[in-house]
């Protein structure tokens, strides 16, 4: 071979290789951008297109079609223009770089036939679950609700309530077949009621659920028990549940803001102190009594400071609450069985002693007319004082006194109850415009006999 004929030949095959190394840069480049020739998903050809245009086209033809629920062989429904967004992406990306990877050209023109990637959608669209909800499977006659099986904690007993086969159909299961369905490119449901039973998540059964009780029996089946009068509040297993916790190692912790509610809630149920409530009068049945510095009041960050340790000491123990304030008895919506009652409207005084009536009489008080009303509220007895000049006066209205009385028992400030010798007559209507500085003018006779009875402490309840 001569020379010139080996320059021709290094000069074909330097073209060739230049030609072949551009047919392979431009497969690459091609193959990097665009699905192989002949490939068919799920029955749409997608040759030549890029991913993009593969997921348009195929989304295209999936929402198009109407998918139909049947029961018996009847149409139950027709579900249209769902207009999902199909989670796709992947797959096609998937189906393309396997073809970038191949080396040769004239492996790009291998037919993918057939190729089949499950049309799942991305997420339910709004008109999917307003047609799936709007089925008429729901509508179940004698219906019984499926529940799980639960540790039972309103009381200390903590048993296992076993699990509830209900008839209820479940709405997310229904819609999950469907869409399943879709995905594999059937449109056609072949509704049978039993199948789509709610179906219980913990059973009695259920290794979850006996560790569960396990751990409830450990930590949680001593008992805190509020004592309020004759009756008591033990705290329930539940309300522990949620202000205690043990750690990794056993140890028991406590959620202060958690023991913060529950103390708050107490509280509210049972603090009585300046609060409007019933009190059944002598004369006229049910009264309300609004405010007053008498009743009971739990003392919240001491009472919370006591039921921690009670929670970390995990003993039983039965106590009242740490009050601030503290009732005489909580009979009678915590006016106790013990008190005095003012009635000003009907101008009569009562006293009861363990519940029985003691003692009545007319009183006069307060002047309406001068704006000298008596205050209202449940209040109680601060002192008890005998010879007593009681001195005072209203520079508004330039009046002033100075009276001596016998006893004087004093309820809220200047308001108190004591002897009048100076009046010949009680009760009536007296007080409108005849009656005291506020104050609860008794017949001395009367108010000796009460000073016997009472105490300082004692309530005094008055109302109009």
């Amino acid at each position: 071979m001569n020379k010139k004929t080996k320059i021709i030949i290094a000069i074909v095959l330097g073209i060739a290789l230049i030609a072949g190394g551009w047919l392979y840069i431009d497969y690459k480049m091609y193959c990097k951008t665009y699905l192989p020739n002949n490939t068919v998903i799920n029955g749409i050809d997608c040759s030549g297109m890029t991913t993009k245009m593969a997921k348009k086209a195929l989304t295209k033809k999936w929402n198009q079609q109407d998918f139909v629920v049947k029961e018996n062989g009847e149409t139950l429904a027709v579900i249209k223009d769902m207009k999902f967004v199909y989670d796709i992406g992947g797959e096609l990306e998937e189906l393309r770089e396997r073809n970038y990877k191949f080396p040769l050209y004239i492996i790009l023109c291998k037919k993918y036939e057939n190729v089949t990637i499950p049309m799942k959608p991305a997420q339910l669209t709004d008109a999917f679950k307003e047609q799936v909800d709007a089925l008429p499977i729901y509508e179940q006659e004698n219906e019984v609700q499926t529940e799980d099986a639960y540790v039972d904690m309103s009381n200390h007993d903590l048993e296992i309530v076993p699990e509830v086969y209900g008839n209820n159909i479940d709405k997310k299961l229904v819609k999950t077949t469907i869409t399943d369905l879709i995905a594999a490119d059937t449109w056609e449901l072949n509704y049978k009621e039993e199948n789509f039973y709610e179906q219980p998540k913990l059973t009695k059964d259920s290794q979850k659920l006996l560790d569960r009780q396990a751990y409830c029996k450990k930590y949680l089946a001593h008992k805190i028990t509020y004592e309020f009068g004759s009756e008591s509040y033990t705290i329930t297993p539940a309300e522990m549940d949620k202000m205690m916790y043990a750690d990794e190692s056993g140890k028991v912790k406590v959620r202060p803001k958690k023991v913060k509610a529950f103390v708050s809630k107490l509280a509210d149920e049972r603090d009585t102190l300046d609060t409007d409530r019933l009190f059944k009068s002598t004369s006229r049945g049910e009264v309300m009594v609004y405010g007053g510095t008498y009743g009971y009041k739990i003392n919240q960050s001491k009472e919370r400071a006591k039921l921690t340790k009670n929670l970390k000491a995990m003993k039983n123990v039965s106590r009242e609450p740490v009050y601030s304030s503290k009732g005489m008895g909580w009979e009678n919506n915590g006016f106790g069985s013990t008190y005095v009652e003012v009635d000003l409207s009907m101008q009569k005084l009562f006293y009861y002693q363990n519940g029985q009536q003691m003692m009545s009489c007319p009183f006069v008080s307060g002047c309406l007319k001068t704006n000298h009303g008596t205050v209202t509220g449940a209040f109680q007895i601060v002192y008890m004082a005998t010879d007593v000049t009681l001195k005072g006066g209203n520079k508004k209205d330039k009046t002033y006194y100075e009276s001596h009385v016998d006893y004087w028992m004093p309820f809220y400030g200047d308001y108190g109850l004591h002897d009048a010798d100076w009046r010949s007559d009680f009760g009536g209507s007296i007080y409108v415009s005849g009656g005291s500085h506020g104050c609860v003018n008794m017949p001395p006779a009367s108010a000796a006999q009460l000073f016997s009875y009472v105490s300082s402490g004692t309530p005094v309840i008055v109302f109009y």
